[in-house]
């Protein structure tokens, strides 16, 4: 074979692998096509499928939101309807604040008004309470002044009876010794053993009202009193027994059995409804301090 049938045989050849070459390169194409289209069409109807699917579901989001909406609506409308009353509220409130506000300020000035009278009422109450306690003070001083002035004008009402019954026996007696004088001159000297006898056995003297003396001692319902024959307290003699502390309280009465010119032994008395001596409370019996006195009438 020559050069040129060689050259034309490899010529041949290299059209035959072209064709070749783009007759696979066209099988391979339309196959990638047909893929693609096939692919293209399923995504298709996957993308048309999904999209109806979402217009449904728009659709149903969008009925929703419009229920919705017409709710929101109607609570919008009610609550401007609520807003508008409010505003109504907030309008009568503001009035009635600004009320307020000026009734306030009236109060305050009236407060710092009443404050002022109040200091001064509590600053005048101040002045009036000194001068209370003080004439408090002053009455209780003259009201021990006057209980003492009453208990010496009782005790020289008492010394002045005394010293009256005692003038008044004295002139009894010196009536009854010159009687009997008269009579021993009368009867020549021979009663002057009588009248000695007289006179020694003459009674102890009255016991006058508002005689007054102080228990000194007392034992086992026996009590020795600060006054005797010299104040007219003889054997006998009934006296009343009080307690003048503490309120004051009536213990009972004394008889005087002993008697010296200064003072008196008495039995103790309790009153009447009292237990017996060795019974009652140490309270209700005599004590150093107690007084002893005759009143008008015994209880």
């Amino acid at each position: 074979m020559t050069w040129f049938g060689k050259i034309l045989a490899f010529m041949v050849l290299l059209l035959a692998l072209c064709w070749v070459w783009l007759t696979a390169n066209a099988f391979v194409t339309r196959t990638n096509w047909k893929k693609s289209s096939d692919d293209y069409k399923l995504a298709l109807e996957k993308t048309t499928d999904t999209r109806a699917k979402e217009y449904e579901a728009a659709q149903a989001k969008i009925a929703e939101l419009t229920k919705q909406l017409e709710a929101e609506r109607t609570a919008a409308k009610s609550s401007t309807e609520q807003v508008s009353a409010w505003r109504a509220v907030a309008s009568t409130n503001s009035r009635d604040h600004t009320l307020l506000t000026k009734g306030v300020n009236v109060s305050d000035t009236n407060v710092i008004t009443m404050q002022a009278s109040l200091d001064s009422a509590m600053k005048e109450l101040d002045s009036v309470r000194k001068r209370s306690n003080t004439l408090e003070d002053d009455r209780k001083d003259l009201t021990i002044e006057l209980a003492k002035a009453l208990n010496d004008k009782a005790a020289a009402e008492g010394d002045a009876r005394q010293a009256r019954g005692r003038a008044e026996d004295a002139d009894r007696r010196i009536e009854s010794l010159t009687t009997q004088l008269a009579e021993a001159k009368a009867a020549g000297g021979n009663g002057a053993s009588g009248i000695v006898d007289s006179s020694l056995s003459r009674s102890a003297p009255v016991t006058l009202e508002g005689t007054r003396g102080t228990v000194e001692a007392y034992q086992d319902g026996l009590v020795v009193i600060s006054i005797g024959l010299d104040a007219g307290v003889g054997p006998g003699a009934e006296l009343e027994i009080s307690r003048f502390e503490g309120g004051g309280k009536f213990l009972g009465t004394v008889i005087v059995t002993e008697a010296t010119p200064k003072k008196a032994v008495a039995r103790f008395k309790p009153p009447y409804g009292k237990p017996p001596l060795a019974r009652m409370a140490a309270d209700d019996l005599p004590k150093a301090g107690d007084k002893v006195y005759k009143s008008t009438t015994l209880r």
